[in-house]
């Protein structure tokens, strides 16, 4: 086989093997899109029974030493297994004989049993400031064929949240139309309106450090604030158009004017007007309405609405200032409208600002989703903060394992989509965060110990933020935006004609047969002897075109000589004509 086709055909070769192992690997690594393997079956399985692995007991402490009962703990808790264990998420109440005296009053359940004969039959009483309660029995109260009743009392009563809530999943999720979406950081933004120009002062700082601070204090193992005070000038929401109806409405028991203030006012501009971090806020807006719109103030307010009790408040701040209303807008705040403007220089003290602060920490409740709407008061906030600290957490749970899912649907219907390593560690660390808070509510059951309620859900607060981040990350959505089809389209007029080139020629030389040496050798000398043959006729043609020049320089130099020769012959010839003329004369 000739060495020359051999060589072709390895440099073939090679560029094809480099084309295919070295160009191809390299351009496909360069432009495919990293997505990292994401664990679909461990989400899949907690997605299809998100609380399967859930266990959570309450411990609550019985002191019984006030009445005289065989079987009090046995009967009771009877009783509420019964009933707990129909609910739809594994939870459970667990009673236990009082031995230790060293109780967290803000934490941990006591429960005492006392004997009084002024009541009918049972009650229990709940301390405003504290875990422990009382349950008051009538002497002549039989206990053994009542336990059905105490279990009542205390599901229903301390436990009552928790009873509504964890019936099932969709009851967890289960809030108001008022209350916000729960998050650990919420912004207060409070602000004062005044309809005229004229420079206000008020006392907040001193009322919110009185009045909202406590609360504040009370909240913040659930929520943490910021707040942000402001004054705005020439803004009255356009209230002063009110005044301006023929007819308003008033209400048949109170015959307080009775009026719809949302399809006048336009609360979104006061939203835009403050900028922060917190992914959540809270409005309190106090209106004043402007002297020259309204003189007589705003007809819509009743003027008996809410008086100040100070005796320290002159009698003018009292006539002109006590008497505003409180507007609870559903999912952005409270907005507290004064009857009458102010007058020049007004300087609202803290006597002033003390009730609309009171009275905005009661709307508040109800704007995080800790108090019925239809109520006014809470009968133990310590009892519903702790309530919700647990709510708090199986939802951040049940919230997590939901976006974790959304993720991988995601990711799984753009197959396109990058997956890039952060969003593979955020969602490891939420998973293995979720292990370590049932982890530790199995252990808690098992030992019957207390809970560090505050410190699980401040580890939940950390699964939704993680992975919400997973979900949200910018990296995802940015590459998603260069299909297969735009690769195609740029990379194919490059790759195409050199690919066509590469194995066309492959195919040409394989296609082509291999010439004998022998003949190869008949080939060469062939060559070899007309290129001699060559060198013979051009060396001979090379004597001929010298010989025509020679023989043509010699004709050149004939034809030169002879012209000289009869140049000369004329020259005689006239020389002799001269001479003759010369004689004659």
């Amino acid at each position: 086989m000739s060495s020359t086709y051999s060589i072709r055909k390895l440099t073939a070769i090679a560029c094809v093997a480099l084309y295919l192992f070295v160009g191809f690997p390299l351009w496909y690594k360069l432009t495919t899109i990293y997505r990292a393997d994401l664990p679909y079956e461990t989400i899949d399985t907690l997605h299809s029974n998100i609380f399967k692995d859930f266990k959570m007991a309450i411990p609550v402490y019985i002191n019984s030493a006030g009445i005289r009962s065989e079987n009090l703990i046995d009967g009771i808790q009877t009783q509420i297994n019964t009933e707990l264990n129909e609910f739809g998420i594994n939870w459970n109440i667990q009673l236990n004989d009082l031995t230790n005296d060293k109780l967290n009053p803000m934490e941990d359940y006591v429960i005492d049993f006392k004997i009084d004969d002024s009541i009918e039959s049972s009650t229990i009483v709940t301390n405003f400031n504290s875990t422990f309660s009382t349950i008051l029995l009538n002497s002549n109260f039989d206990i053994k064929q009542n336990f059905k009743n105490l279990s009542d009392l205390i599901l229903h009563n301390l436990f009552e949240l928790e009873y509504q809530h964890f019936q099932s999943i969709s009851t967890l999720n289960n809030n108001d139309a008022i209350s916000i979406t729960y998050n650990p950081n919420v912004h207060l933004s409070l602000s004062l309106l005044s309809g005229d120009g004229y420079p206000i002062v008020w006392e907040i700082d001193k009322a919110l450090r009185k009045t909202f601070n406590p609360l504040r204090k009370l909240l913040s193992p659930l929520v943490n604030f910021t707040i942000d005070t402001d004054i705005i000038y020439y803004n009255d929401l356009n209230l002063h158009s009110l005044n301006q109806l023929n007819n308003i409405k008033t209400d048949n028991k109170t015959n307080n004017p009775k009026i719809d203030i949302s399809h006048t006012i336009d609360l979104s501009e006061l939203s835009y007007m403050n900028y922060f971090n917190e992914p959540i806020a809270l409005n309190l807006v106090i209106l004043f309405p402007s002297i020259l719109t309204s003189p007589d103030g705003l007809l819509f307010i009743n003027n008996s609405t809410q008086t100040l009790e100070s005796t320290q408040v002159n009698k003018e701040l009292t006539k002109h200032y006590g008497n505003w209303e409180s507007f609870l807008v559903p999912q952005w705040g409270v907005l507290i409208i004064n009857k009458y403007a102010l007058s020049e220089y007004s300087y609202l003290n803290e006597e002033f600002l003390a009730p609309i602060i009171n009275d905005f920490t009661k709307d508040l409740f109800k704007l995080l989703g800790y108090m019925n709407p239809n109520e006014n008061d809470l009968d133990s906030p310590i009892l519903t903060i702790n309530s919700f600290k647990r709510i708090h957490l199986l939802q951040n749970l049940f919230k997590a394992i939901e976006t974790l899912k959304s993720l991988t649907k995601l990711t799984k219907q753009f197959e396109q989509m990058s997956i890039p390593k952060n969003v593979l560690n955020d969602v490891k660390q939420t998973l293995n965060i979720r292990d370590e808070i049932i982890s530790a509510l199995k252990i808690n059951a098992e030992n019957n110990d207390t809970i560090n309620w505050e410190g699980l859900l401040s580890q939940s607060n950390q699964m939704i933020k993680l992975s919400e981040s997973a979900f949200f990350n910018g990296e995802m959505v940015q590459q998603n935006f260069f299909p297969q089809e735009h690769k195609i389209a740029v990379y194919l007029p490059m790759l195409g004609p050199l690919t066509m080139m590469i194995f066309t020629s492959l195919f040409k030389i394989f296609k082509e047969k291999p010439i004998d040496e022998n003949i190869m050798k008949e080939i060469k000398e062939d060559d070899e002897k007309f290129n001699q043959r060559e060198k013979i006729e051009i060396t001979d043609s090379n004597i001929d075109q010298q010989e025509s020049v020679i023989l043509s320089i010699k004709e050149d130099n004939d034809d030169i000589q002879l012209n000289e020769k009869k140049a000369h012959l004329d020259d005689d010839e006239q020389n002799i004509e001269n001479v003759n003329m010369k004689d004659d004369d």
